[in-house]
């Protein structure tokens, strides 16, 4: 069955339009133990990280299982812990949190990958994006004179590294004093990932623990972001920071609950999005929202609660998405969990203008 879901937005400065969201229910996944983030070829396949059997699956449209990338293991193209991986003809990069490695493989037919290197990661990385012949880590490094940055990438033929955001603008912060200040006291507690997203000439950025999104290229670094009634800002309780200190991964989990989760971003030529959840007592899920913001001006333009698009996790939300910028098109994977049997869907959101 697909659901439309029709938003009328005004936009009082040259233009107005409506944007139209239809969401689907693709397919229920098969074949996955515990799945973590998804892409989608330019030949429509489904990449999927399996975290639990540390290897990558790859299905067609309709769900099937066309090939199994990988296996668990410490060796060249092996996986440990398959967390988030990006897409970009003809490379397909995933970055294994527990190797602290960034597997390349790359694209020689429809479902046909070859391995071709690992890049070690040692800041923990929390999201990546490829752009040409580099990959950009949102995670964690030092230039040569030791300064902290946020956001680097490298090159994947000759592995040069280049910082591109200092850390304290990672957290919205215009000084490394006040980030060093803030960082034992609230960041660690709340949480240090970060997303990025690409779109041309610009890279956007978002810190998983404020609704402010960056907007990074040759004018500098722009803020904006809209904090609507929807969203709730985490906040370094005591409770949650003593849930932190005492390793109370039950008590954490539940302090995390009280805040939204921001859990990725996307741009492309027409639309910015952001997808944070919130957690329902009433269901005992995350449900997942999306805000669209104008990418000629960065004006905010709709939120709305995705049809389908929920996490039973005990935990935070997952980055669990993927944009495909030239189709307008979102795949999400909400997880339904009991005891007898964890059900995982693929969301399918075109978004209209």
């Amino acid at each position: 069955m697909i659901k439309k879901i029709v938003i009328l937005i005004l936009i009082f400065n040259s233009y107005c339009f409506a944007i139209e969201v239809i969401s689907k229910n693709l397919f229920t996944l098969k074949n996955v133990l515990v799945p973590l983030s998804l892409c989608v070829t330019d030949d429509n396949m489904i990449i999927v990280s399996d975290r639990k059997a540390s290897d990558i699956k790859i299905f067609d449209m309709k769900g099937k299982l066309i090939k199994t990338l990988g296996r668990k293991g410490p060796g060249p193209g092996e996986l440990n812990f398959p967390y988030c991986c990006a897409y970009q003809f003809p490379y397909l990069a995933v970055f294994d949190f527990g190797k602290r490695q960034i597997i390349i493989f790359k694209q020689t037919g429809i479902s046909d990958f070859e391995y071709l290197k690992q890049i070690l990661c040692v800041g923990l990385g929390s999201d990546i994006a490829l752009s040409g012949e580099s990959v950009i880590v949102s995670g964690y490094t030092r230039d040569k004179n030791a300064k902290e940055y946020g956001i680097y990438k490298i090159n994947l033929q000759t592995l040069e590294k280049k910082e591109i955001l200092p850390i304290e603008r990672k957290y919205n912060l215009d000084s490394y004093t006040k980030y060093k200040n803030l960082y034992d006291k609230s960041f660690l507690t709340i949480g240090t990932g970060g997303y990025i997203a690409l779109c041309k000439q610009f890279l956007y950025s978002i810190w998983e623990g404020d609704l402010v999104i960056s907007r990074i290229g040759s004018d500098g670094i722009i803020s904006f972001g809209e904090k609507t009634k929807n969203y709730s800002a985490p906040q370094a309780t005591a409770e949650w920071k003593k849930a932190y200190k005492e390793m109370n991964g039950r008590q954490y989990d539940q302090e995390c609950k009280n805040f939204s989760s921001i859990i990725g971003i996307f741009a492309n030529d027409d639309f910015i999005g952001v997808l944070y959840g919130n957690y329902s007592n009433e269901f005992s899920r995350w449900e997942i929202y999306l805000q669209l913001y104008n990418s000629r001006d960065n004006q905010f333009l709709k939120e709305l609660k995705l049809p389908g698009a929920v996490d039973e996790s005990d935990s935070q939300p997952y980055h669990s998405f993927y944009f495909c910028k030239d189709k307008n098109v979102l795949y999400y994977i909400s997880r339904e969990l009991s005891e007898d049997q964890d059900i995982y869907k693929i969301h399918q959101y075109q978004i209209q203008k």
